[in-house]
């Protein structure tokens, strides 16, 4: 019974944190990130400020919270057995194209986080590591003779994760924005094949 109760509580708990953090990234959204206040959040969310402080004790906490939680359903799609059967290379793209489709899918949070918090705080970017679904498709690459058997899984991983991050700061710096998904896909194509001539290049046409 106590265990029930506990189960119950945890529930209540997590609801109310998703609700908070749902309520505040509606709000950045539309008033932006510095107009957003600790009480404004809790008058939409109808409850206490102290409650908004004991979930989230910072505003910049909200943005962690919005950034894990899209890790977490990233690596819900990416470890499904369709996608770890899939090559090296199409398990990269697919990341790469799933964090674009957020990316431009929630681009009015992404922007209004980007112009009131990272525009002040590049220590952000400088703390993000590569998540590890990265490293582990690259490793499978290796094993599977995909990739050079002499290539460091963790340092790729970063080279991928680092083009996704300062392309993604382009794009919501940029006034005319570019397709997201577009540039990550050449970026990655660039990383996965390299810059050195291959055997098909003669054959190509204008070279």
């Amino acid at each position: 019974m106590a265990t029930r109760e506990a189960g119950r509580r945890e529930r209540r708990k997590q609801q109310t944190r998703n609700h908070l953090l749902d309520t505040a990234l509606a709000l950045f959204a539309t008033q932006g990130f510095e107009a957003t206040t600790i009480d404004r959040i809790a008058e939409h969310a109808d409850v206490a400020r102290q409650t908004v402080l004991n979930y989230f004790p910072r505003k910049e906490a909200f943005v962690r919270a919005w950034v894990q939680q899209r890790q977490d359903r990233l690596a819900v799609l990416l470890h499904e057995q369709a996608f770890r059967e899939a090559a090296a290379s199409d398990q990269l793209a697919r990341y790469v194209r799933i964090m674009a489709d957020y990316d431009e899918r929630e681009s009015r949070i992404a922007r209004a986080i980007s112009d009131g918090w990272l525009r002040h705080d590049s220590g952000f970017f400088a703390e993000a590591v590569a998540p590890p679904v990265l490293a582990d498709a690259i490793r499978l690459g290796i094993q599977r003779g995909e990739f050079t058997p002499k290539l460091d899984a963790e340092i790729a991983a970063e080279v991928i994760y680092d083009c996704y991050l300062q392309t993604l700061n382009r794009w919501l710096q940029s006034d005319t924005a570019f397709p997201l998904g577009s540039a990550l896909r050449a970026k990655l194509d660039i990383v996965l094949h390299g810059l050195l001539p291959r055997s098909d290049d003669a054959s190509r046409p204008g070279l």
